[in-house]
């Protein structure tokens, strides 16, 4: 179902036109450093990038709000977060960022279309039976979820190395992902809707 920044994240039509995009980005917990601003930039920026590559389209502007605090947040810190993106042409993408969960690490994306619904679920990693109860154990960090796609996305690189057809993200992404981001936490603290102003993109990135 997906491919390279060449071209949009979501192939075919299998979905129809994208209409929704809904994240979860929830970690077990962080340490006393971690800011607001740290879950925007170095959290929520994940879901940013791969927004922008699923719909294909740039994000126009930003609201972070924040719902009631949990109580295990460190003093100072605004977990968890909402975050509302809103592309170009009207996609709508919402982001929930909570680094304080406490019972594991879950990430999971829901894309809406119009005739259909793609979805990204927690990996199957079997079962625990106990009297009374069935629990499918929760991973308790991203190097344990993301392991596999890690190496893979690092042969890839190495192979388009090889062939001299490297593919993947640019600086370019980069730098948007990170502006956005910025955009995001000017959104936290003012309370209000952020617009995104980017530089223009150079020739060098097509």
């Amino acid at each position: 179902m997906l491919q390279d920044r060449s071209g949009v994240g979501l192939a075919g039509d299998e979905i129809g036109s994208t209409l929704l995009m809904h994240c979860v980005h929830r970690n077990l917990s962080v340490a006393s450093t971690h800011s607001s601003d740290m879950s925007l930039t170095d959290t929520a920026i994940h879901e940013i990038d791969i927004c922008r590559w699923l719909t294909g389209e740039e994000i126009v502007d930003v609201t972070v709000t924040q719902p009631r605090k949990s109580a295990i947040a460190a003093v100072g810190l605004r977990d968890p977060l909402l975050v509302t993106l809103e592309t170009e042409s009207g996609i709508v993408m919402t982001v929930e960022v909570f680094v304080n969960c406490q019972y594991g690490y879950d990430v999971r994306c829901e894309v809406v279309g119009s005739t259909g619904v793609a979805t990204l679920s927690a990996p199957s990693s079997g079962v625990s039976l106990r009297p009374g109860s069935r629990r499918p154990p929760v991973r308790d960090g991203w190097k344990v979820r993301f392991e596999a796609a890690y190496l893979e996305e690092l042969q890839s690189w190495i192979d388009g190395l090889c062939a001299g057809t490297v593919a993947g993200p640019s600086a370019w992404d980069g730098y948007v992902a990170t502006a956005v981001a910025q955009c995001c936490v000017r959104s936290l603290d003012t309370g209000t809707t952020t617009p995104v102003v980017l530089d223009e993109r150079p020739a060098l990135y097509g």
